[in-house]
């Protein structure tokens, strides 16, 4: 029950930044003290051995290749049988075919 609640959030919040772009930059970056905007580490192309080098604007992914990867997430997670009726109960979704 909990992990559908999960994963229900996680896709949310990538959809959300596959069809905004402001958003996409907004929530991967950070103000640090000062003013000065640090990239945050999760959309990298590449992770550095040495973590305590801040990241750089050019390892990050650009919002095309987020979208054309978001892409490729949907659809491996589509060739899933019965992707829907995973995460919530069949009452829900008249689209479910478990029997």
């Amino acid at each position: 029950m909990y992990t559908g609640r999960f994963v229900s959030s996680i896709l949310r919040s990538i959809l959300n930044w596959y069809l905004d772009e402001a958003a996409y930059i907004q929530d991967n970056r950070t103000k640090a003290a000062g003013g000065k905007t640090i990239c945050l580490p999760g959309m990298q192309k590449s992770f550095l051995k040495d973590s305590s080098k801040p990241v750089e604007f050019s390892s990050l992914l650009t919002w095309p290749e987020y979208q054309k990867i978001v892409r490729k997430w949907y659809r491996k997670l589509a060739t899933v049988s019965n992707l829907d009726c995973i995460f919530v109960s069949c009452a829900q979704l008249p689209t479910c075919r478990a029997s």
